[in-house]
């Protein structure tokens, strides 16, 4: 007989329209409290429904315990049966692309492993343990970083392959539900550290609204449910209206009449971009606000690089959304770079930003998507082009020379990106790898004048592991 806590669950997934009967379903388990309870009551629930389940488990090697709990999930999982999928992981040894915490790696790092887990198990969905009070977490997040109806709108039930069964129970009930199976589980002390923003959130400012406003959490997630509402209605009347402007689909090439965007709403205006962007590259992530406000802000003849080697160039009676190709001939682009000014760089798909101003205090610990440059490079002739078979780079820290090939093979960055990563040069010296390398003796003083360089493509390009380094050019501790 089932309980009252599986049967909501069930009744959550037959509304929201995931893990239906037969599905072949991974179960993501941390070991923690939301994946035991998520393990046991899909378990529970999997004879009436007809699911075939199996257990995945990836070791971050982040925690002396870790290997502790690999072999507790795998218990569980013999317990009850199950398939098991495992795999150890030093995430700390993982190249990461600058600004990117460990705490994202280590989420990067286990979606790679649960979706090639899935694959192997013939899984139709790999399920997540997250849960309502995760949702508020998130919402708040979204709220504090400044957001939109999108990140009003939180975690959706599922994701792609991913699905969220355990999101409309709280942690209470959770607990409640292993304790009344009487169900062990483990503890990850790193999520009490409160030097982690989601933990701050989750141990101390939703208690405190929690205890003035009883229910907030609650609130908070049905507020993501609303604004997931009104965020798929807007969707669909922005696909409506953008569908008549669009001239032509041709390869990688969206053409649209001039008329847009002045054509649609202004609150449709932006949401367009970003669909256009996505329809080219598969997801709207590293597109900023400001790419955005580039796009809508075109004049005749103006023309806007976007991450991921999107162009956008309008011209007479059409505006264009073009996703560049790598060809052998862009290997030979070599532009100036205007110092202070704004350099568009077609071929890369990029744009590079000069500024004079004074260096931060602290330069140690930050990403190497923008640098401090020493102020003698302000009466520099500074360029920019592509890699070229031989470069070298006197790195940072390292205490020598390295070729740029041998840099972009440990950052595993795919060959065919390579030719537009923008290489920035004094004469034949290699100054800046945006996001790999800095040279030796071209950092600021801290405090000082120096010449600021920021390189606006908002990531790295797609596949590439980016090493993470200070504005030394070293490795240096997160910020």
């Amino acid at each position: 007989m089932l309980t009252a806590f599986e049967n909501e669950v069930l009744s959550w997934c037959r509304r929201e329209g995931i893990l239906p009967p037969r599905a072949t379903v991974l179960v993501a388990a941390s070991g923690g409290p939301d994946s035991t309870a998520l393990l046991f009551s899909l378990h529970a629930l999997a004879p009436r429904e007809r699911w075939r389940l199996a257990a995945g488990h990836l070791d971050h090697g982040l925690r002396a315990e870790s290997a502790g709990d690999a072999a507790f999930v795998r218990r569980q999982a013999s317990s009850l049966g199950l398939p098991f999928f495992d795999a150890r992981l030093d995430v700390r040894a993982l190249p990461t692309s600058a600004g990117r915490s460990l705490e994202d790696a280590a989420r990067v790092a286990r979606r790679s492993f649960l979706t090639r887990a899935a694959a192997e198990f013939g899984a139709d969905a790999v399920a997540l343990g997250h849960n309502r009070d995760d949702q508020a977490e998130t919402v708040l997040l979204n709220l504090a970083r400044g957001t939109g109806t999108l990140g009003l709108a939180g975690m959706p039930p599922a994701t792609g392959i991913f699905v969220r069964p355990l999101l409309g129970r709280s942690r209470a009930e959770i607990l409640s539900y292993l304790a009344s199976l009487g169900v062990p589980w483990r503890e990850d002390p790193s999520n009490r550290d409160t030097a982690f923003a989601r933990n701050w959130f989750r141990h101390e400012v939703l208690p405190a609204l929690e205890a003035r406003m009883p229910g907030a959490r609650a609130s908070f997630a049905a507020l993501a449910a609303a604004a997931r509402a009104d965020e798929a209605a807007l969707e669909r009347r922005t696909a409506a209206l953008l569908s008549r402007l669009i001239v032509a689909t041709r390869g990688r090439d969206i053409i649209l009449e001039a008329a847009f965007p002045a054509a649609l709403p202004p609150e449709l205006r932006g949401r367009a971009v970003r669909r256009l962007f996505r329809e080219l590259v598969g997801s709207s992530r590293g597109l900023s606000r400001r790419h955005v406000e580039d796009v809508l802000a075109l004049r005749e003849d103006g023309a806007v690089c976007l991450p991921s080697g999107i162009a956008v160039r309008r011209s007479g009676e059409r505006i264009t959304f073009r996703r560049l190709e790598s060809e052998p001939s862009l290997t030979a682009w070599e532009t100036a770079l205007a110092v202070p000014g704004r350099t568009q760089v077609p071929p890369a798909g990029v744009v590079i930003e000069v500024e004079l101003a004074g260096a931060p205090a602290r330069l140690r610990g930050l990403g190497l998507e923008e640098v401090w440059l020493h102020e003698r490079f302000a009466a520099a002739r500074l360029r920019v082009r592509a890699w070229r078979d031989g470069d070298y780079i006197r790195v940072a820290g390292l205490g020598g020379r390295k070729k740029l090939q041998d840099i972009f093979v440990d950052a595993k960055v795919p060959r065919e990106e390579r030719s537009r990563w923008p290489v920035i040069c004094e004469g034949s010296d290699v100054v800046w790898v945006p996001a790999l390398a800095l040279a030796e003796g071209a950092a600021a003083t801290p405090g000082a004048p120096a010449v600021h360089l920021a390189w606006l493509r908002g990531r790295a390009p797609a596949g590439a592991n980016v090493a993470e380094r200070t504005r030394y050019g070293s490795p240096g501790e997160h910020s």
